[in-house]
């Protein structure tokens, strides 16, 4: 099969293990861009199935419920390959694992696009320090706006991340809504290619 790209909109209210969903799609040999909205995928009824039947995907958006998904996804696919990384994990057990785990050092130099649950950018905070090619950062359901205001100013460097033009994040209420620090909001308008950074990102 030809298809390059291919964009699923399931409805939450659907049962949805990722193997029901991802399994027809293994005939498409030549994907590079997969992006699943509307839910996360659930645990498979079976297995997970192997993202090596995709050898050209470089662009990969979806939630998963559980870190354990992540790690099998993440395991599978090159991280030399991915430009677009947009993976939201459900999952916020205490003490659970990041969904970097064991990936911390590998090779992210062609990633551009990273969007992630507060959770997980919390666990991982330090690996934006070896992302210097990043041109947006999302962060998704943040609970503790100081918290991400102090890890970005500590794993953030304009002389480092030149290639910046996006930060997003959402709050994890409408109720209780979390913004950035004003020497975090000093500190972005240093970026020389920096364009977006609003007080906060609606998109869902």
């Amino acid at each position: 099969q030809s298809l390059q790209e291919l964009n699923l909109n399931i409805f939450k209210q659907d049962y949805k293990p990722i193997d029901l969903v991802l399994q027809p799609l293994t005939v498409l040999s030549r994907l590079q861009r997969l992006t699943i909205k509307g839910g996360c995928l659930e645990e498979p009824e079976s297995c997970v199935p192997d993202f090596k039947h995709w050898p050209h995907l470089n662009h990969l958006r979806l939630c998963v419920m559980t870190v354990k998904m992540a790690h099998q996804i993440l395991a599978a696919v090159p991280t030399p390959q991915l430009k677009k990384l947009h993976l939201k994990v459900e999952e916020c057990t205490p003490g659970r694992l990041g969904m970097f785990e064991g990936l911390e050092y590998a090779d992210w130099s062609n990633l551009k696009s990273l969007k992630m649950h507060f959770v997980d950018f919390v666990i991982h905070s330090d690996m934006l320090k070896r992302f210097h090619g990043l041109t947006k950062l999302s962060v998704k359901r943040v609970s503790d706006g100081a918290l991400l205001s102090s890890l970005l100013l500590e794993v953030l460097n304009p002389d480092v991340h030149t290639e910046l033009q996006t930060l997003r994040y959402n709050d994890m209420s409408r109720e209780s809504p979390q913004w950035l620090s004003l020497s975090l909001l000093e500190k972005l308008r240093m970026w020389p290619n920096l364009v977006e950074f609003p007080d906060c990102d609606d998109e869902q």
